[in-house]
């Protein structure tokens, strides 16, 4: 499953689906908002789902944890 990377309220972290729904990734972590945003709009592979709105994701043929 695909989303894509977005910044949500107080510049948070988010993932919208192609219907439209949004949810959190729970594993990324940035050293920077800089970092953050060079990676704003780019694909993430859903890698597994914690609950509800919150899943696991890793940017395409990269480590499977999305860690920074």
């Amino acid at each position: 499953m695909d989303a894509t990377l977005i910044e949500g309220r107080a510049r948070r972290p988010m993932i919208r689906f192609e219907d439209g729904q949004l949810g959190v990734p729970v594993n990324l972590r940035f050293l920077s908002r800089v970092e953050f945003l060079a990676l704003v709009g780019r694909r993430v592979v859903v890698v597994s789902r914690y609950s509800e709105q919150h899943y696991s994701v890793r940017l395409p043929g990269g480590p499977e944890h999305l860690t920074h």
